[in-house]
């Protein structure tokens, strides 16, 4: 009987685990996205801004509690300094409050009125409109899942688009976009880089890392001994490659969106290459070169048109 019984209560267990909900933390939580501007924008480390956001301490409002959040490296503090969330040159942004529902609300500094932000209660068919970022961005619920961080599963939201866009929400981390941004169509890209909660990791982008310097080249092997270099970026309709080091082998390219989607895949065997991007839209993409005994190097390039 004893048996009989035990896959029932390892059921059990794991259905009351992966029922466990964690809620938004109201203090010692920091954020940062990563963005990726138009090369015409005033920026640093390769058109790229490391924004930080976070929560410090709290206040009353209508008698309700909120969380502050802070934000550093805005667009008012350019030249952008800090790499980390520092509250000591941080700008106020707004409050933040999550009720009983699961629903996220956040009341800006200059608003009289909460916009609600997040709803971790939706389920797959249920449609959330985006009223912070202005009406008509209103989306349906196509997928519910659970990503497992630090020891336990928490519940994941993904929202299409109307903009074919994906929305991906992880609960009590938020947006993989990042607090103020989503993935609009244009040439901005964005992607929360990491969060953590009193030092603790609760979210790290293994190919982004925390800080705008880490982007130019991923996923290394140390006994590589070819090097790479790629131009022009931004790029219209041919991308350069020049091998260094190299001796007679032939190489894979590997093109990907900033989403991970293997889009092309070339092989050469030159130490000189120009790889055609005319038909790729405009955007953000990774190309990853590998050699014939799966070294790799992988480097960001933009696509722009003329």
């Amino acid at each position: 009987m004893k048996n009989a019984l035990l896959p029932l209560l390892v059921l059990i267990t794991l259905s009351i685990a992966a029922q466990t909900y964690h809620p938004f933390p109201t203090d010692s939580v920091t954020w940062s996205v990563g963005i990726w501007t138009p090369p015409d924008y005033s920026t640093q480390n390769d058109n790229c801004i490391a924004r930080h956001y976070g929560f410090a301490g709290d206040t009353l409002i209508e008698g309700q509690t909120y969380s502050k959040m802070y934000g550093n490296n805005l667009a008012q503090d350019f030249p952008y300094e800090d790499i980390e969330f520092n509250l000591a040159t941080a700008t106020y942004l707004g409050a933040v409050r999550e009720d009983t529902t699961r629903k996220v609300w956040i009341r800006m500094a200059d608003d009289e009125d909460d916009l609600l932000y997040y709803d971790f209660a939706l389920e797959v068919g249920d449609t959330f409109c985006f009223e912070f970022f202005g009406p008509g961005g209103c989306d349906p619920v196509t997928e519910v899942d659970s990503v497992f961080i630090n020891g336990t599963y928490r519940r994941t939201i993904i929202i299409s688009m109307n903009t074919g866009h994906q929305e991906t929400w992880i609960e009590g981390i938020g947006s993989t976009t990042g607090w103020f941004e989503m993935q609009y169509v244009g040439t901005n890209e964005y992607k929360l880089k990491c969060c953590h909660e009193n030092g603790v990791e609760l979210y790290y982008d293994p190919i982004y890392g925390c800080h705008c310097d880490t982007f130019t080249s991923v996923y290394d092997h140390e006994d590589r001994k070819w090097k790479a270099n790629i131009y022009p970026i931004p790029g219209n309709d041919i991308l350069h490659v020049e091998l260094v080091g190299y001796e007679r082998e032939r190489f894979k390219y590997l093109i990907s969106t900033s989403d991970g989607i293997r889009i092309k895949t070339i092989t050469l065997a030159a130490a000189n290459a120009e790889i055609d991007i005319s038909d790729l839209p405009d955007g953000v993409y990774f190309l990853s070169i590998q050699d014939q005994m799966q070294n790799q190097t992988t480097m960001r390039f933009i696509k722009i048109g003329d």
